[in-house]
């Protein structure tokens, strides 16, 4: 005969609270399920971001216009970030003596226009009036070798001189020149005109004259910079004047970087 065993009242009771979830659970699960099959609702296009929606007799309505796309010009602004008008650096020049000497004379102001070739100032200087000494110099044994030479070759000519005083008479003369030519090219440099030279060679000017050299313009434009002073002694370290032409600036600004592609010459 088979034994059975006893089951205890706690079991019974576990056994009871499992099937009372178990049918819970099974009158749940439909519920769920359509609730997973209705089709959600649509949302509001009012609620879509980026849109607006006007009712129907809104007096906006009337102010709505369509338009067909099309290219057109459009303005934009750059804003630029600490700039500057500076002068045109092409046109800018600092000018200054090329010799030492001592100021005479100062003939201009700050501010003021001036002409391309005028005089701003008067430099009373020992060496430019010692080379134009040398020039003068140079140029009258220059002559007199030329005057030699030309004697020379009539002479030898006729057979009057023999071929080495002919060649001594044609080095001498060329040498004159060569020697010309240098005394000539040293007052170029300290800033005398070719008409200036010419007229050195035909007048005999007094020395006091001889020793002033002028500082010009180069170029018509406006002196923004003046540091001469009556009785100064200088010499080609100091710059004297700044002359500008002003009729063309520099614009010298700091743009962001987003900015750069829309940079072009030409841009107002």
């Amino acid at each position: 005969m088979a034994s059975r065993k006893a089951i205890s009242p706690e079991c019974i009771v576990r056994f009871a609270v499992a099937i009372a979830i178990a049918a819970i659970s099974a009158s749940c699960q439909p519920a769920q399920d359509e609730t997973q099959k209705r089709p959600s609702q649509a949302i509001p296009h009012a609620a879509q971001a980026g849109v607006i929606e006007l009712p129907d007799g809104s007096s906006l309505l009337s102010q709505i216009r369509t338009e067909q796309v099309s290219h057109r010009a459009m303005r934009m602004s750059l804003k630029a970030q600490g700039g500057k008008i500076l002068p045109n650096e092409n046109r800018l020049a600092h000018l200054g003596p090329r010799v030492p000497g001592r100021i005479v004379a100062v003939y201009v102001n700050l501010g003021d226009r001036v002409q391309s070739g005028e005089r701003l100032l008067l430099l009373d200087s020992p060496a430019f009036g010692e080379a134009q000494l040398q020039y003068r110099k140079r140029r009258t044994a220059m002559r007199v070798a030329e005057k030699a030479f030309e004697r020379a070759k009539a002479l030898s000519a006729e057979g009057a001189i023999g071929i080495s005083e002919y060649q001594r008479r044609e080095a001498e003369h060329e040498n004159a020149k060569a020697e010309l030519y240098e005394a000539e090219e040293k007052l170029h440099l300290l800033g005398m005109a070719e008409r200036e030279i010419q007229r050195l060679s035909a007048e005999q000017l007094p020395h006091a004259e001889v020793a002033q050299v002028f500082l010009r313009a180069p170029f018509s434009g406006e002196i923004i910079e003046r540091n001469a002073t009556v009785g100064e002694v200088v010499d080609s370290s100091k710059t004297l004047f700044t002359v500008a032409d002003l009729s063309t600036v520099w614009v010298r600004a700091d743009f962001p970087e987003q900015q750069i592609g829309m940079l072009k010459t030409g841009l107002a």
